[in-house]
């Protein structure tokens, strides 16, 4: 029981360190990450601060956002968070960063947008 304890808590302190690690010196593959948004209501405040937490941790991430559904509603004009703050400051704050906001041909289609 003790060696499987110990083992436990080895194995934890090794991926308690890969984590810390993660932006560092070590040579590691790029991430390459998409972030999917279909509902802006629920899912876009959230999304935007991870991705901006991501690019802090590891500043050379690939990332594209790809939006549908009513998840294209934060890339209109004028749309504002819960909060009332505009979206559009944290998208080209995002955008200046590399990364790309896709949307759906369809849902602009069928939105007439």
């Amino acid at each position: 029981m003790k060696n499987s304890a110990a083992g436990t808590l080895l194995v934890i302190a090794a991926l308690a360190g890969g984590c810390a690690a993660t932006g560092g010196d070590r040579n590691i593959a790029e991430d390459r990450v998409v972030y999917r948004v279909n509902d802006s209501n629920v899912q876009a405040a959230n999304a935007l601060r991870n991705i901006s937490n991501h690019l802090e941790v590891n500043p050379k991430a690939k990332i594209v956002v790809v939006t549908h559904a009513q998840g294209v509603d934060f890339l209109m004009d004028g749309a504002k968070d819960a909060k009332d703050n505009p979206y559009n400051i944290a998208v080209e704050q995002l955008k200046g960063q590399g990364v790309q906001f896709d949307v759906c041909q369809i849902t602009l289609r069928n939105g007439k947008l």
